[in-house]
């Protein structure tokens, strides 16, 4: 029997991927100059064939979109309130379901339950104050499509989509000043606490909401087994409530109630974060819009 030659492994193309190395050589460079100069023929065939369609098609969806990264960027640093960068958020974000007159896109009306919120009905124009239209984009609104932006917007375009919502669709003066701003986080809170919105909608929403209701009325599930009834935040008697009372109440419970002291199980961060929403999400809304 004739002696067996070695079998010898062919050497990797620069891509890396085994499977091309039986590819004719002519397929990918052999040289570092080349590949400098281009760097797409220094894939292999199969790899091109995924890498340049890829491009392709990222460069068009940013085109589609009509912001590019620079003017992402631009949209963060814009000073807190500024109307022009506000109305490229909202078209951006918020028109795909309110529409691009803040009526209501006609699919979304027909398709959601709840229909998103029309910012030109006179129920908006009353209970709509700066402060509740923070909390619905930092928050969410549970029980309905509005999503938490909180992770996705930063501070100064928060301030911008707001100002472009009560400026063109609630008929109000641009706010100046620090009214442009968002509401300090953690005011009223010991020292130190600054609230995450966000994770008290979270906890609210899983933890609050059976017996204070998703909306905040007092009528969640559990809430027909309970005396004396959870608290209805909606009460023009919870006006009292600010944020030191919540902090409190969260905090301590309530005696002769079902209300538990959660400071048994929460940190005082996270009391203060589920305050705030509360605050905001519930009785911010009577507020007197003061325009």
């Amino acid at each position: 029997m004739a002696p067996t030659r070695p079998r010898v492994r062919a050497p990797l193309p620069p891509c890396g991927v085994e499977a091309c190395s039986t590819a004719p050589r002519s397929r990918y460079p052999s040289t570092l100059p080349l590949a400098a100069k281009d760097p797409i023929r220094m894939l292999c065939t199969p790899l091109r064939a995924i890498v340049f369609p890829t491009l392709v098609v990222s460069a068009v969806v940013l085109a589609a979109a009509g912001v590019a990264p620079s003017a992402r960027a631009a949209e963060r640093a814009a000073p807190a309130g500024s109307a022009d960068s506000g109305a490229r958020i909202y078209a951006r974000t918020c028109s795909v379901c309110h529409g691009d007159d803040g009526g209501g896109a006609v699919w979304a009306r027909q398709s959601l339950r709840p229909a998103p919120r029309n910012f030109r009905s006179a129920e908006s124009r009353t209970e709509l104050t700066r402060a509740r239209i923070y909390a619905a984009i930092m928050g969410g609104r549970p029980g309905t499509a509005m999503m938490s932006f909180a992770t996705q917007l930063s501070a100064a375009q928060v301030a911008a989509v707001a100002t472009h919502i009560e400026t063109t669709f609630l008929g109000r003066a641009a706010p100046k000043g620090s009214d442009a701003l968002p509401p300090p986080d953690g005011a009223t809170y010991p020292a130190g606490l600054r609230s995450d919105v966000e994770w008290g909608r979270r906890f609210y929403a899983s933890n609050c909401a059976t017996c204070h209701g998703v909306r905040g009325d007092g009528q969640g599930p559990r809430a027909y087994f309970i005396s004396p009834p959870p608290r209805n935040f909606l009460d023009p008697a919870t006006a009292r409530f600010d944020r030191a009372a919540l902090f409190d109440a969260v905090s301590n419970g309530r005696t002769g109630t079902e209300m538990p002291a959660w400071r048994q199980v929460l940190t005082p961060q996270e009391i203060a974060s589920v305050s705030e929403y509360v605050y905001l999400e519930f009785l911010s809304r009577r507020a007197p819009t003061g325009r």
